[in-house]
């Protein structure tokens, strides 16, 4: 529990997976065609994000700020739904920085959802 308010006070953004249309070397918003990003916005919320679909669009709406081209989702849980329910993963998350300098959080997607908190937070900042 704490994990997911933690990372829900950080609003923690992470892409779906993208198209998987090319090799490794076919980048799209900096990472291959089949692995994911995630990063964290800038903009501060009161918590009321508008449910599940409020906290989607607004991280959609922070991707198509920065010029990226994928689809993206909040991680987010609410009373019903966990985040690891409402998104799947089949390849590597990366962060990326300004200078788009990949960092591997993790190497296969699922392995998100058991990461330790710390450590994730500390990759995402």
């Amino acid at each position: 529990m704490k994990k997911i308010i933690l990372l829900l006070s950080l609003m923690a953004l992470i892409s779906s997976c993208g198209e998987v249309a090319g090799t490794d070397e076919e980048l799209i918003d900096e990472v291959p065609t089949d692995d994911h990003r995630i990063f964290v916005t800038k903009d501060t919320y009161n918590g009321n994000l508008g449910g599940i679909v409020g906290a989607n669009a607004k991280c959609q709406a922070a991707a198509d700020k920065a010029n990226l081209t994928r689809t993206y989702k909040a991680i987010i849980s609410d009373a019903t739904q966990m985040a690891n329910t409402l998104l799947s993963f089949t390849g590597a998350v990366y962060t990326v920085n300004a200078a788009n300098v990949r960092q591997l959080v993790v190497t296969i997607g699922s392995d998100l959802w058991s990461a330790d908190s710390k450590s994730l937070i500390s990759l995402i900042l």
